[in-house]
């Protein structure tokens, strides 16, 4: 299934956002582009090796993105992340 990375960059949050505890006053996290992108890939399987090689960028940038991504999605592991992605498609 192809999305656009921003739909499902909003969709992933809006799921992660669904899974704590509820905080009217909690703004959804804001995902930069390239965090985006690298979402989407982390949901479709790929490595930091992998994810580093196509969008021409080094490992530990990529692991960068990642670490950001994690605190802004309240989460503690990637594999967490790639699960409720493909959760939210399956939906």
């Amino acid at each position: 299934m192809h999305c656009n990375p921003l739909i499902a960059a909003a969709t992933f949050a809006r799921l992660a956002w669904s899974q704590r505890a509820f905080d009217p006053q909690a703004p959804l996290p804001n995902l930069s582009s390239r965090e985006s992108e690298i979402l989407v890939l982390v949901g479709r399987g790929r490595s930091n090796k992998e994810i580093a090689r196509q969008l021409a960028i080094s490992v530990a940038t990529v692991k960068n993105h990642m670490h950001s991504i994690l605190q802004k999605l309240q989460v503690n592991r990637a594999a967490q992340t790639a699960a409720r992605l493909r959760g939210s498609h399956a939906a």
